[in-house]
């Protein structure tokens, strides 16, 4: 048992060091969405300024210096927020991997389904965004690479997950002899 224990000492460097910067992406995506919600209903003294008639500049809070350029056409917003929101709930995700990977059992039930829900995310979100893109008229070069590497990663989760679930079932039988 002792060669699990440099796994989970790495799982948990990974586990926090995923849910500091989940944190800090998640007020990060917070504070985008909503000046950018609130500049197109009207509201003014926000931390922004209109460069042209389609581009805008989002401040760091208190200050005038640049945090963040966004175009003001609906696809572009569209796929920022979705970029935003889905990478959001990867990390997420990512997190509840890490965090099986530190547990003293590493066959659980709740490990198999932290898996299972990262590998299909890989699987279906990137396509999610494609079709949505698709079904808005913009091109889809950039997101073919990206998610083709998603895919590779789900398909290797999808493996370990298999492993996950027949150690489970073998951890169960083993629990049942003893």
């Amino acid at each position: 048992m002792k060669s699990i224990s440099p796994v989970r000492n790495v799982a948990n460097i990974l586990y926090h060091l995923t849910r500091g910067l989940t944190i800090i992406y998640w007020v990060i995506a917070a504070y985008v969405i909503s000046i950018t919600i609130l500049a197109k209903s009207g509201v003014k003294g926000l931390p922004l300024s209109v460069t042209n008639e389609t581009r805008f500049t989002i401040y760091y809070p208190f200050s005038k210096t640049p945090f963040f350029l966004l175009q003001d056409e609906r696809t572009f917003l569209v796929t920022t927020f979705l970029v935003i929101l889905f990478y959001g709930l990867f990390l997420v995700l990512l997190l509840g991997v890490f965090d099986t990977f530190r547990q003293k059992k590493l066959f659980t039930p709740k490990g198999v389904q932290r898996l299972t829900r990262f590998y299909l995310a890989n699987f279906f979100l990137p396509v999610i965004a494609i079709i949505i893109l698709l079904l808005m008229g913009e091109p889809i070069n950039d997101l073919l690479i990206i998610t083709f590497l998603h895919v590779v990663l789900g398909i290797f989760i999808y493996f370990m997950t298999a492993i996950f679930r027949q150690g489970l079932e073998l951890q169960i039988e083993q629990d049942l002899t003893f």
